[in-house]
């Protein structure tokens, strides 16, 4: 065996050394190895395994190294940035047309321009419903909610509060109301709204022995339970009053603190635009640079160019001014000096792709708010029937459950302290029913109007017939008390009699089969369909189910 095959096979037989790792790779390793630790440290697997994590959105990679992972309680995240985030989102309302749209929106969609009303419900002792309670219940009620009387500062009706109420909670989150019981009006009870800057976010203080503790200015129990809120009595801001500024602790039954909770243990309310914020302010940024330069492109600038270098003479560096410039009017032309050349400055501004990114802005906006792109900017451009139904039903389901939790949380305590002070002020009489029983209320929000009017009443008719609901209900939904709609119709009739004039006739009573393309008008006296059957006979039960077999 030569000497040159032995050296090529212990060559081969020798292994390169690895590369070194790259400084990357190295942050990496000591990244997912601390984050290991500290996550065992806590005595649980927070962060589990980055590396081998079961879900994608659970592993630690390049990709995913800037993504916040500490899990914050619902308090720890917004106690250092809730007063930010409500200055940042008041400037949005104040500044921007969207924002501002929103919030009118949804005092427009939850409250409308009568407000929630009351429908006293009150049982007679005797059964049925006691119209003469009912009827002073609703009458005081509707006294009381004057301007003069609703509010300690008499500027707010009942209706204007509600509507305050729906514009300020998505501007800051939360709305607190003061319950002042003994002011002196004649039924002994008002309302005081208090800016949410003035429940001091900046006072918390630990549990003591029985767990009573503050968090951001309310005062909680052991179950989380508020007992007492700690208010400002100025404005924090107010710096000249700071020498009347003081703390008081107003006990919890007589304020009204409202916010929808998005997490389990949240204490304070965080401003609806907290997702969009930052969207909407890098979208203003971007409309205002394409304004500024569509304006600039539209003044049509150029530059005056000099082609024989002989004849220049540079200006003096301590007066810059002597270059040559001049105006020009609109339709007026000047002629230059020999030598030079007018070179047009022309960009091109807006740009074409400015309409359609700006939608998917707002889409993206609109989205997260909760509302359809075309109710929240107006534009209609692109919509369609069907478009339209879809997105219009999907947005009242949220104004529905909005107005559900306002009758919930604002109305209902409203009333309740209301009703205690009416009846000690003897502006509501109890008689020998208990008081407790005048609470039997019903809050009736605004309806909305039938996207399809003329299909959804006939399927309205044809529920009514069949006994699948009542007229009060289905009333209720469009925002009008029944009872009056009766007593209102009543009065035509006696008006009309009164100066000879016949009222068109009742509309025709719907069939047991719906109309269909074939048969647009079936027959009205087809058999177990006349007008002598009420549809809730054996006939109408077996029309019923073949309906909604098809």
């Amino acid at each position: 065996m030569s000497r040159a095959s032995s050296s090529s096979r212990a060559s081969a037989g020798r292994r390169r050394p690895p590369a070194a790792p790259s400084l990357f790779q190295r942050l990496r390793t000591v990244a997912t190895r601390a984050l290991s630790t500290f996550g065992g440290l806590w005595g649980s697997p927070i962060f589990g395994s980055p590396a081998n994590s079961g879900y994608a959105g659970g592993r630690l990679s390049r990709l995913t190294l800037d993504w916040v992972m500490l899990p914050l309680s619902a308090d720890q995240e917004m106690r250092w940035n809730l007063r930010v985030l409500r200055a940042r989102s008041r400037e949005l309302v104040r500044d921007n047309p969207h924002a501002k749209r929103f919030i009118h929106l949804c005092a427009n969609n939850v409250v409308g321009h009568r407000g929630i009303q009351l429908q006293a419900r009150v049982p007679a002792l005797k059964g049925g419903f006691s119209e003469g309670v009912n009827a002073q219940l609703e009458q005081e009620w509707q006294a009381w909610g004057h301007a003069e009387s609703c509010t300690v500062d008499g500027r707010l009706s009942w209706t204007e509060l509600q509507r305050l109420v729906c514009k300020t909670l998505p501007q800051d989150g939360e709305v607190v109301l003061r319950l002042i019981r003994g002011f002196p009006n004649e039924w002994g009870f008002a309302l005081q709204l208090i800016d949410a800057d003035q429940l001091d976010v900046t006072y918390n203080r630990g549990p003591d022995a029985q767990g009573t503790e503050v968090r951001m200015g309310v005062e909680v129990d052991r179950w989380t339970r508020p007992i007492a809120f700690h208010i400002w009595n100025r404005h924090p801001s107010e710096y000249e009053y700071e020498f009347m500024r003081e703390r008081i602790r107003v006990p919890a039954k007589d304020v009204i603190h409202l916010y929808v909770q998005h997490r389990v243990g949240q204490t304070r309310g965080v401003p609806w635009f907290h997702a969009v914020m930052l969207k909407l302010k890098m979208h203003d940024g971007y409309e205002e640079a394409e304004l500024v330069a569509a304006r600039i492109a539209a003044a049509k600038m150029g530059f005056l160019v000099m082609k024989n270098e002989e004849g220049y003479t540079p200006p003096a560096a301590d007066d810059p001014d002597q270059r040559l410039q001049f105006e020009v009017e609109p339709g007026l032309m000047t002629q230059l000096d020999p030598g030079y050349e007018f070179q047009a400055w022309d960009p091109q501004h807006p740009t074409q792709a400015f309409e359609s990114f700006t939608k998917s802005v707002l889409k993206s906006v609109a989205t997260g708010l909760g509302t359809t792109y075309a109710a929240m900017s107006g534009d209609l451009s692109e919509a369609n029937y069907s478009s339209m139904r879809s997105g219009t039903l999907v947005e009242r389901d949220e104004w529905k459950a909005l107005q559900e939790w306002l009758s919930e949380h604002l109305h209902r305590r409203v009333y309740e302290a209301w009703l205690e002070l009416a009846i000690l002020a003897g502006r509501v009489t109890v008689g020998p029913r208990a008081p407790e029983r005048l609470k039997a209320v019903r809050w009736v929000p605004r309806g909305f109007e039938w996207v399809d009017p003329l299909s959804e009443m006939r399927a309205v008719a044809l529920e009514i017939d069949y006994g699948l609901t009542s007229r009060t209900r289905k009333a209720a939904e469009q925002g009008v008390d029944l009872a009056e709609v009766f007593v209102e119709l009543a009065e035509e009739e006696q008006l009309a009699k009164a100066n000879q004039i016949t009222l068109a006739p009742m509309a025709v009573k719907p069939t047991a089969k719906a109309p269909t393309e074939s048969n647009p008008t079936p027959d009205q006296n087809a058999p177990g369909e006349g007008a002598g059957n009420n549809g809730t006979g054996a006939g109408g039960r077996a029309a019923v189910t073949a309906l909604l077999r098809e």
